[in-house]
């Protein structure tokens, strides 16, 4: 008689009873809500500690103490390859065990044989596209029409494909010492605290401008839909983000969840009304549109507005440290910054097939003007929602850095705390009366901020760790990279600051 495998069914058992197909259908059910790896729950558990991880750390003025060795701190960013460091004590490590760790730099790949963090790749795809679909993809329209179909199509692929790698660059930067964990830890790491500083300066100006952008988004779709006045809707939302600053960041990085939901259905209705629209707005019948830039000024506006969407490289090294299999960090960044390309350059086109040149700084503007009452309805509601559970993790880390600067023990410690969460909202609200215009918000933060962030950052972290190993040529690459990124930096801030 032939072998057969214990656990091989043979053919002349008996089919499963209904009762066991229930029974099999429950588990699998179960499995998903909360058992296995890439469960609900589970992926409400990744989503929740990359979201806390990345706002505790990504202004964190008072890092874990870094050294290197016996090497005195005025030392730090003067690292060799062949150096052996250590940057935290033990008892600030977490927990990841690794066992063997390659960088095969001349296949461009990570690999490992085991590394364990917590996160599936199907989570890290899920966070890191959540960090790049944001509110910069509304104005993308906008960037189309100031660039033209052929360098707009263009310059938003470069930007994805440069953004991927640089994503990828800094998981390499990770693997040259196992406690780094952060884009700030990295900065230390290469230049030391000043450089980091400026990392921090960066970052405030970052999230500065998208604290206000979502107010102008909140304040400008309500007065579309309700036509209530803007003042009042901006010191309406700057309330509800104190009131939200006093909330556990648990439940806040829950909470926005709901943006991403918000999100994706802007994308989808915007779609739909560019389907049913019979004449304006309609993609049935599309507006007139150009193949190339209107002037040199407004091509120079659209590279911030088609950077902005890839402004989340901070988030990356974390995402790397929390993979349960790191080596298969490359092909998950591929697959986020591919999704992201495709959304972005969807509600890019549509936007400016629907309205061509008449498009405004954000494309829900356009659809609320020309949409029936519902429309209008669930638009407010989305719009409503996004600054809402978006906007409190974007003041947050703004609050932790000033309570850092300021706080001291002692009676008055909580007072302190209510004064430096109303400072920073009004210097948000403030800042929000007086730019008003959220295209050239968009285009500074992605010309001044995500060049920075995204390009030239990454690559100089880059080329001061692995200079050694570098061929001149790719030295000279890398260097070409950065001038080039700063060049096109330089170019779209100048724009945006001659605008009218």
């Amino acid at each position: 008689m032939p072998y057969q495998a214990e656990d091989s069914p043979s053919p002349f058992q008996p089919l499963a009873s209904p009762s066991s197909r229930r029974d099999s259908i429950y588990n699998s059910f179960q499995d998903i809500l909360s058992n296995g790896p890439n469960s609900l729950s589970n992926f409400q558990n990744s989503f929740s500690r990359s979201t806390i991880n990345h706002v505790n750390n990504e202004l964190d003025v008072h890092p874990r103490r870094l050294s290197i060795g016996s090497l005195h701190r005025e030392s730090l960013g003067r690292v060799t390859s062949n150096e052996q460091t250590r940057l935290l004590p033990d008892s600030n490590l977490d927990s990841y065990s690794t066992t063997t760790t390659v960088v095969q730099d001349q296949e461009d790949v990570i690999t490992s044989d085991e590394v364990i963090g917590f996160s599936t790749v199907p989570q890290t795809i899920f966070n890191g596209i959540n960090t790049l679909i944001g509110i910069g993809l509304l104005s993308l329209p906008l960037g189309l029409h100031y660039s033209g179909w052929v360098a707009g199509s263009i310059i938003l692929l470069l930007c994805a494909l440069s953004t991927k790698y640089t994503a990828q660059v800094l998981a390499k930067c990770i693997l040259k010492n196992e406690e780094l964990k952060t884009y700030g830890d990295i900065a230390r790491y290469c230049f030391g605290d000043f450089v980091h500083a400026i990392v921090v300066l960066t970052f405030s100006i970052d999230l500065l401008g998208a604290g206000i952008s979502m107010i102008i988004i909140f304040a400008d779709s309500f007065h579309a839909v309700f036509g209530l006045p803007k003042l009042y809707l901006k010191l309406f939302i700057s309330c509800i983000f104190f009131i939200l600053s006093f909330i556990r960041l648990d439940v806040l990085s829950n909470l926005s969840l709901l943006g991403i939901i918000s999100t994706s259905l802007i994308v989808l209705i915007v779609l739909i009304s560019g389907l049913v629209a019979t004449d304006y707005g309609s993609l049935l019948n599309p507006a007139e549109t150009s193949l190339w830039p209107k002037d040199t000024l407004h091509l120079f506006l659209s590279l911030g507005i088609f950077m902005s969407p890839f402004g989340g490289h901070a988030i990356f090294p974390e995402l790397y440290k929390d993979m349960r299999h790191p080596h298969k960090y490359d092909s998950a960044v591929a697959t986020i910054f591919r999704f992201t390309f495709l959304i972005d350059y969807l509600i890019a086109g549509l936007g400016y097939l629907m309205f061509g040149s008449d498009i405004e700084d954000q494309i829900t503007k356009n659809v609320i003007a020309n949409s029936v009452w519902w429309v209008k309805l669930i638009f407010g509601v989305l719009l409503g929602i996004l600054p809402i559970t978006k906007g409190a993790l974007i003041t947050r880390p703004i609050i932790t850095m000033v309570d850092q600067l300021t706080l001291k023990k002692g009676k008055y410690e909580a007072t302190a705390r209510f004064a430096n969460r109303l400072l920073v909202i009004v210097v948000f609200t403030i800042t929000s009366l007086v730019f008003t215009n959220f295209g050239l918000i968009m285009s500074f933060l992605g010309s001044a901020i995500c060049f920075t962030i995204c390009i030239i950052y990454p690559l100089s972290f880059y080329l001061k760790l692995y200079h050694d190993e570098f061929s001149s040529f790719k030295k000279y690459t890398i260097v070409g990279c950065i001038t080039i990124g700063f060049v096109l930096a330089v170019c779209g801030t100048i724009a945006v600051a001659v605008s009218p």
